[in-house]
């Protein structure tokens, strides 16, 4: 057995810590990712750089899941190195680095990206007003909150009466 087999095996060995869910899902997130690899050498449809990223988003998840915000941020930087489009991974880093002692700046910038790529992505228009909000850039967070609900997304009613109420608006 290879120390790359090893190393794999390991992963689906079973973490009793009380974030047990989490770790098995991380640990599945690495051995998935690893097979995403090893698959782009069989023949797989995906090129290896995509595959790759994939890879690297799926473990940034489940570190901003857990939040090891500097592991995810690092993580989906790698995803975007390795394909420059991967929109979820640009709103996502954003999340991280507004969740990561406030880097709010570069969470907005990173929602700038992902609607430049995707402008009906109503999501990244949430998390951007979210992020205003917490800059208290009040008017800049109604009109992303507007757009994100006018594409679809369901904001917290519990948010919108805080954003309201910060603004004076009744409506």
């Amino acid at each position: 057995m290879t120390n790359l087999q090893k190393f794999i095996n390991s992963l689906s060995e079973p973490d009793y810590s009380p974030n047990r869910k989490v770790h098995y899902k991380l640990n599945n997130y690495l051995k998935t990712g690893i097979d995403f690899i090893s698959s782009a050498k069989v023949g797989h449809k995906k090129p290896p750089r995509i595959l790759k990223a994939e890879y690297y988003y799926n473990r940034g998840v489940a570190h901003l899941r857990k939040g090891q915000n500097d592991q995810a941020i690092s993580d989906f930087s790698m995803a975007i190195l390795l394909n420059p489009k991967f929109v979820m991974a640009y709103n996502n880093r954003g999340l991280a680095y507004g969740r990561d002692k406030g880097r709010y700046d570069k969470a907005i910038s990173d929602f700038n990206k992902a609607i430049e790529l995707y402008p009906s992505y109503a999501l990244a228009y949430a998390n951007r007003g979210e992020t205003c909000f917490s800059k208290k850039e009040y008017n800049k967070a109604w009109n992303d909150i507007n757009k994100a609900q006018a594409l679809g997304e369901q904001v917290n009613p519990k948010f919108l009466k805080e954003l309201r109420e910060a603004l004076g608006r009744e409506r």
